[in-house]
């Protein structure tokens, strides 16, 4: 009983900053063995502090239980939830990709816009993401720091928003990978270049490169991560 109430946020009944690292570093050990991904999602309440000033601190809580649960219902039995401190939540997501991390925050983030009980005001929740790469192993800290970058960017667009931190770094990592590639002579040095639509286009491409195939692979995946969709406002 004492170890379940050491792991547990007594507030909210979410797992706590200690049950986090544990599970961190069972994920880094896991992702070792497996090679899959893992995501994390970062999310934190708008505007908490005015709830607290204006409507005071019950409701407040009431706030962070209320949203807790409704985080919670979203999520598959292995996707767990933490609460880190305040309004700020963490939500790990063995074997999810960035794109699925980021489809899923999505929906977190609706959720919360969406769902009120009990009379509690309006609230909304801005979140950031970030992925390990298949086949690494899973550095929480390190894949935590970019998910936190792209929080920061959300509440700087505006808030109630899902920003993910790999985008521009997958892009420049593809270039690079197109650039080692063997290029006809007659050919301009690849690079991926971002269009207004959201989609990645390859220029200076000979259809004749050998690894054709992979190559639109990965482009194909580079597309699915820069896509811009203007309800789940993934950017």
């Amino acid at each position: 009983e004492n170890r379940g109430e050491a792991i547990i946020d007594q507030l909210t009944g979410m797992l706590n900053r200690k049950a986090l690292s544990a599970r961190a570093a069972e994920l880094a050990e896991q992702s070792r063995l497996n090679r899959e991904p893992v995501g994390v999602i970062v999310g934190d309440l708008d505007h908490f502090k005015r709830i607290n000033d204006t409507q005071g601190h019950t409701v407040g809580d009431a706030v962070l239980k209320n949203v807790a649960y409704v985080l919670r219902k979203q999520l598959r039995a292995f996707d767990l939830a933490y609460r880190i401190g305040g309004e700020e939540f963490v939500v790990l997501l063995p074997g999810s990709n960035l794109e699925r991390a980021a489809e899923l925050a999505a929906c977190l983030r609706e959720a919360v816009r969406t769902d009120r009980v009990g009379g509690d005001p309006c609230v909304t929740m801005s979140f950031g993401v970030a992925a390990s790469e298949r086949g690494e192993t899973f550095d929480y800290e390190a894949v935590f720091a970019k998910a936190d970058a792209a929080l920061y960017r959300s509440k700087q667009r505006g808030r109630d928003r899902v920003c993910s931190a790999e985008l521009q770094p997958f892009a420049e990592a593809m270039t690079r990978h197109l650039n080692r590639r063997a290029v006809s002579a007659e050919t301009t040095t690849p690079s991926v270049q971002r269009e207004p639509n959201g989609l990645a286009t390859l220029k200076g491409f000979d259809e004749q490169t050998a690894g054709r195939e992979e190559l639109i692979a990965r482009l194909r995946a580079l597309e699915g991560f820069l896509r811009v969709h203007p309800t789940q406002q993934v950017v």
